[in-house]
């Protein structure tokens, strides 16, 4: 408990902050022979990340931290590797869902074309055994009789020429 003493902590970008308000600031003043503590930062547990604090018998102390902001760019820097390793992984992952995409519609793609391709087949099966059924001599007679009137023509009507003369 540190009824003695006070401890102001005043942040880089608060100073201006803190002198529009018109704010007022009490500090305790410690009475004559009052023992006074102050928090001080031992080691700036650059190692850790967060400071160790501890109890130190003395006056009143302002310390000042720094701004947020550069803080963070700061130790983004040091991390940069693991940044590095994030962002490649993110980009591995969204290749990889654009790859799986574009697979997923060009395989649906090969099956329409297959499909076709079997109708294709299937039609042209039709048509060759179509075909082998018209080139039959009983089919051409019956159609040149039928359709056509055509007769067998009698010996009787037959002329020959000869063509050695």
């Amino acid at each position: 408990m540190q009824s003695a003493a006070a401890r102001d902590i005043v942040f880089d970008d608060e100073d201006d902050l803190q002198a529009e308000k018109n704010e007022t600031v009490t500090k305790i003043v410690p009475e004559k022979n009052a023992v006074t503590r102050k928090v001080v930062e031992i080691g700036r547990g650059d190692t850790f990340g967060s400071p160790i604090t501890g109890l130190e018998q003395s006056h009143t102390v302002v310390i000042k931290h720094p701004s947020l902001v550069p803080c963070i760019f700061s130790d983004m820097v040091r991390n940069s590797l693991v940044w590095i390793l994030a962002l490649c992984a993110c980009v591995l992952a969204v290749g990889k869902v654009y790859q799986v995409q574009v697979t997923r519609s060009l395989t649906a793609e090969l099956n329409a074309v297959s499909v076709k391709n079997d109708t294709l087949n299937n039609d042209w099966l039709e048509l060759l055994a179509q075909k082998q059924q018209l080139e039959r001599q009983g089919t051409v007679r019956q159609a040149a009789t039928e359709k056509l009137g055509m007769v067998q023509p009698k010996t009787e009507a037959e002329v020959v020429v000869r063509l050695d003369r």
